[in-house]
């Protein structure tokens, strides 16, 4: 947070008074509610001075009407602070817990996608991408159908090999029925859960550069090149991996996955060293 001093006009009167107001400096520290408003300004290319003005009000929590009282210098320094809102942004943070639709409950996962699965990580980055490159709302319903899902069974909840997730194991069919339903979701929370699976991807690259960076994703001669890297990754835990069997591999926790990954790759390039 960005503490920032300024003096506004009370009432329209001649005198002044000092407050102080606390500035987000990235979406981690900005409410539910302020990213949904921010939603509809991510990534707008060269914002005209009444757009950046909008933003600073969402990200101080006061109305549009408020900043005409404040003086000029100090909310050009406000403007020049928030101009981060139009620029690729996101976060790691579970902000949206659940939500309810059709008196159905969707629970989100967890902080940085801790309690994935490696196929469900797949679909989900797969969905992303295409949203990303044709901006179709069915690709965004479909990753959030991917990440957030209805509750276990009570017997599956206290089953004595509970992990803590609450939401249903994960299924391609069955993602395919809640984005249906997601069609109705507010867009603004389906472009808030863009952006956390956004920073999500962003922080597991940054932990595990050897699967995800340049010539990251298999030396393998034997895997066939028309394969996506994903198959690949995929192909090569099952023939290398302790895991041995391609529906356990898609099944395991996603940063078990890519470290076991991680550890393969490194192998192959000590071997071709």
């Amino acid at each position: 947070m960005e503490k920032v001093k300024l003096s506004y006009r009370v009432m329209g009167l001649l005198w002044v008074k000092d407050k102080l107001l606390l500035l987000p400096q990235h979406t981690g520290e900005c409410s539910l509610e302020q990213l949904k408003k921010l939603s509809a300004y991510w990534l707008i290319d060269q914002p005209d001075y009444v757009t950046q003005l909008k933003v600073v009000a969402i990200l101080l929590n006061i109305s549009h009407r408020f900043l005409l009282r404040i003086d000029p210098e100090s909310l050009n320094r406000l403007r020049e602070l928030s101009l981060w809102v139009f620029e690729e942004c996101s976060f790691t943070e579970k902000k949206l817990d659940s939500f309810s639709l059709n008196s159905k409950t969707f629970y989100a996962p967890d902080t940085c996608l801790f309690n994935c699965s490696f196929i469900e990580f797949i679909h989900a980055d797969e969905m992303a991408q295409q949203y990303a490159l044709s901006g179709e709302e069915k690709y965004l319903d479909a990753l959030v159908a991917t990440l957030f899902r209805p509750a276990k069974s009570k017997k599956q909840l206290n089953a004595d090999d509970y992990n803590g997730d609450i939401r249903r194991p994960y299924n391609y069919y069955l993602s395919q029925i809640y984005a249906k339903e997601i069609t109705g979701l507010d867009q603004a929370l389906k472009k808030v859960v863009f952006l956390f699976f956004a920073g999500c991807k962003k922080y597991i690259s940054e932990q595990f550069p050897e699967v995800f960076g340049a010539g990251g994703e298999s030396d393998s001669a034997e895997l066939s090149n028309s394969d996506s890297p994903y198959a690949v990754a995929q192909k090569l835990l099952a023939k290398e991996g302790t895991l041995g069997d391609l529906e356990k591999v898609q099944d395991e926790n996603l940063y078990n996955a890519l470290s076991m990954l991680k550890d393969i790759i490194l192998n192959i390039e000590k071997q071709n060293s």
